[in-house]
């Protein structure tokens, strides 16, 4: 077992009688530690000065009041990822969208990876809410509602969007889903939000312009990717859902064929797959 590292733990006193300090002594042994194999520049950790604390009372002018508090037990406080829940609890992820999504899933039901897209499902649940026809501007109020009923998921996937290019300008929603999820960021503590970039279409149904709605798709996708990039939002990209692909399309010129939902679903459980750290396709049980 020549990659086993055994760190020692010891305690020694504190200065009130009766209390002591739990050591766990990562940099045992030497050059062979836990330590030593952390890069030097991921772990410098630098504290705010006297000079600081002077700096921000000068920036805040006459009158300022100032504290200073000490957290009991500091160092043994840990981040833990939002879908740490507890022994034999799952992981929930909510696909949220208009009918992709909703014939997505209908898809899914069809094969056999089911609805968990093959992700265990022991360890996982994944639930679909596809609408035919929802709108961007109807995700926060149905969030909401939803959110106050089950609680909050561990992942949110959202596909919405396309719907609103013939509605209304590119700007106009670029704005209101940059808004919406900056509500969502805060509002969802810890879950993992998913944005789906536009899918194209042969047909934009109502547009009198369809060439102008389809540059309106390409140049959203680039900004809201620069935007989840900058926010901490994943983004799911479609690359091979392409128009020059007419056998991905129904005749309708809108919905995924079945060949269109199966390219789908691949990407989709490509990125889910890397986010839950799942490597393994298996069958529904």
């Amino acid at each position: 077992m020549s990659d086993l590292i055994v760190s020692p733990l010891g305690v020694v006193p504190k200065k009130e009688p009766g209390e002591f300090r739990l050591i766990h002594h990562l940099s045992w042994p030497e050059e062979g530690s836990v330590n030593d194999f952390i890069a030097e520049e991921d772990s410098r950790v630098l504290y705010a000065s006297v000079d600081d604390a002077v700096g921000l009372v000068r920036a805040c002018g006459r009158g300022p009041e100032l504290a200073k508090c000490d957290i009991k037990s500091a160092f043994r406080l840990h981040p833990i990822h939002c879908c740490v829940r507890g022994p034999g609890a799952k992981t929930v992820t909510w696909i949220v969208g208009h009918s992709f999504v909703h014939w997505a899933s209908k898809y899914a039901d069809r094969q056999v990876y089911g609805r968990s897209l093959g992700l265990r499902s022991s360890h996982h649940e994944v639930q679909w809410w596809g609408k035919s026809g929802m709108r961007w501007g109807e995700l926060l109020p149905w969030l909401t509602k939803k959110v106050s009923q089950l609680g909050c998921p561990d992942m949110l996937v959202i596909h919405l969007g396309e719907n609103d290019l013939v509605k209304q300008s590119g700007v106009s929603l670029l704005h209101l889903m940059q808004r919406d999820l900056e509500a969502m960021r805060s509002n969802l503590s810890g879950a993992c939000i998913v944005w789906t970039e536009f899918i194209p279409r042969r047909i934009w149904r109502g547009a009198l312009k369809p060439a102008a709605i389809e540059r309106a798709r390409r140049k959203l996708n680039r900004a809201m990717r620069l935007f989840c990039a900058d926010h901490g939002v994943k983004v799911l990209a479609h690359g091979g859902l392409r128009l020059e692909e007419p056998l991905l399309f129904r005749d309708d010129g809108v919905h995924l064929s079945h060949m269109g939902n199966a390219y789908y679903l691949m990407e989709l459980w490509d990125l889910l797959s890397f986010l839950w750290n799942e490597s393994i396709w298996c069958r529904r049980d």
